[in-house]
């Protein structure tokens, strides 16, 4: 990589990080380029110029959280370690993300399972899927989730317990920062589909 494009990177990684601690303070709806370019000290025309608008931008942005998301998830799984200790460092890396910016995952469009609507592709939701059914069918094979439970059922469940979490999330309810309860839900989670012989 040349000076020049040395430099327009670091332009664009100042422009997404500003654009990001926006949507800490505001709604996606509300933000408008002139702030984004305003805090990030360039002009619009270079937001323009390397996004196109504001949703291309924030496509970019949560689409390299995702596609990092994915990544970390696949050493874990690729990883040693049990069903258990897989699942922990899953949860503790999506933990991390959230924290990442708390209320910008507040303040943007999800749809009722608490996909960010328009942010996340065909692939990055495929992909996920297999590395979450590749966790579960090692549960099986280890004795930790019941053979009766199928894994379409436990993403049921799954979106079901994400649809519950965005609705605090929203209504900024204090248990999303309680990560004792949070926990909590994690284990009656793995409760409800464990094998119940072993």
């Amino acid at each position: 990589m040349n000076g020049y494009e040395k430099r327009v990177e670091s332009k664009k990684k100042q422009i997404k990080k500003c654009a990001l601690e926006l949507l800490d303070r505001y709604e996606i709806e509300r933000i408008t380029i002139f702030q984004i370019a305003e805090n990030a000290k360039v002009s619009r025309a270079t937001i323009y110029k390397h996004f196109g608008d504001k949703e291309n931008l924030y496509t970019e942005i949560f689409n390299e959280i995702i596609t990092d998301s994915i990544k970390n998830i696949e050493m874990v799984m690729d990883g040693d370690g049990n069903f258990y200790e897989k699942y922990k460092r899953i949860q503790e890396l999506k933990a991390s993300v959230f924290k990442l910016s708390e209320s910008a995952f507040t303040n943007i469009n999800m749809d009722r399972h608490g996909e960010f609507i328009g942010y996340i592709s065909f692939e990055q939701s495929t992909r996920i899927r297999e590395l979450t059914d590749q966790l579960l069918n090692q549960g099986r094979d280890e004795g930790a989730i019941s053979k009766q439970i199928s894994n379409e059922s436990i993403h049921d469940l799954i979106k079901i317990l994400r649809s519950g979490m965005t609705m605090l999330t929203v209504k900024k309810d204090p248990m999303i920062n309680d990560m004792e309860r949070l926990m909590m839900v994690n284990k009656l989670f793995l409760n409800a589909i464990k094998d119940n012989n072993n």
